[in-house]
């Protein structure tokens, strides 16, 4: 009588749980005016910098509309083109969101909301590469702005979960796990009125105020020069504060595509050997803090 009782409030759990499912309404992505502050920490879990991910337009690839995130470390900066862009659709019918790289010129899947508990995550994007292949061991639930949202646990909660219409909660595009430092999802924005939404614990949903008292605010004179510039075979990127170190330099196209990267770990370095077309091209400059800088330099055929 009692394995009996056991198997019908199993069945009505079951029942009950699918019928809730198929109730909820799927929650897609922000599809304009949204931002996502994020904070990067050291291997000590040290503040190092913030920065935010913020829809700035869209645009037509194969016939399909991706809205532009752009990555800004400063909001002083949000009136220019971002130094790093990809571009993100809605596929509201699979439920799941698709990822354009500029870099390549790719599209892939970055998060699938569609999967039940006991799925496996299909291949995504680089970003949440390491997803893929892992189980849902739990979806949960959370309340934002009195709407419910679906929390995708993964492998037991040994990568961080991942959260219908925002994304990971170590942020949108970042590595879903803590290694040798990492980073964490402050809160989403939406609406022309910036009202906040999911903002962590104790934060405030403001770029400039995570700012507030750290040293190394991304505003700390770093100056950057390319000189001479239009460039030569002599030209070269330096920067003049001794307290930092160039880590790699992206040589981006007028069409926002990656053309070169160079990893360097040193205070100055030859854009001379690289052989570009004429045109005006974008350096950006991360240095050994994480802190980034970009500057316009031209190639002009005199000197071909």
């Amino acid at each position: 009588m009692v394995s009996k009782k056991i198997v019908l409030l199993h069945v009505f759990f079951t029942f009950l749980m699918s019928d809730i499912w198929a109730q909820h309404t799927y929650i897609p992505f922000p599809d304009s005016s949204a931002f996502w502050i994020i904070k990067e920490y050291d291997e000590n879990y040290n503040f190092e910098y913030g920065y935010q991910w913020q829809i700035i337009g869209d645009t037509s690839i194969n016939s399909n509309t991706y809205w532009i995130v752009g990555q800004y470390l400063d909001t002083n900066e949000l009136d220019k083109w971002p130094p790093f862009w990809y571009g993100i659709r809605n596929d509201t019918i699979n439920k799941n969101v698709v990822i354009y790289d500029p870099t390549n010129s790719s599209v892939h899947l970055l998060y699938d909301f569609s999967l039940k508990v006991g799925d496996t995550i299909p291949t995504l994007h680089t970003f949440t590469d390491a997803y893929s292949g892992k189980v849902i061991t739990l979806i949960d639930s959370t309340l934002v702005e009195s709407t419910y949202h679906y929390v995708f646990e993964v492998d037991n909660n040994q990568l961080s979960p991942y959260v219908e219409g925002i994304g990971g909660l170590n942020g949108v595009f970042e590595r879903p796990y803590f290694f040798e430092g990492g980073t964490e999802l402050i809160c989403l924005k939406l609406g022309t009125e910036r009202k906040s939404y999911f903002v962590k614990d104790g934060e405030m949903c403001n770029l400039q105020h995570i700012y507030s008292g750290v040293k190394n605010h991304p505003s700390e004179h770093i100056g950057i020069e390319i000189y001479p510039n239009p460039v030569n075979n002599e030209s070269v990127i330096s920067v003049d504060n001794d307290r930092y170190e160039i880590k790699n330099v992206q040589i981006i196209g007028t069409d926002g595509k990656s053309i070169i990267r160079s990893d360097v770990n040193a205070s100055s370095f030859s854009i001379g050997s690289f052989s570009l077309r004429p045109g005006i091209y974008q350096a950006v400059i991360t240095m050994g803090n994480g802190i980034i800088r970009t500057k316009k330099f031209i190639k002009s055929n005199l000197y071909d």
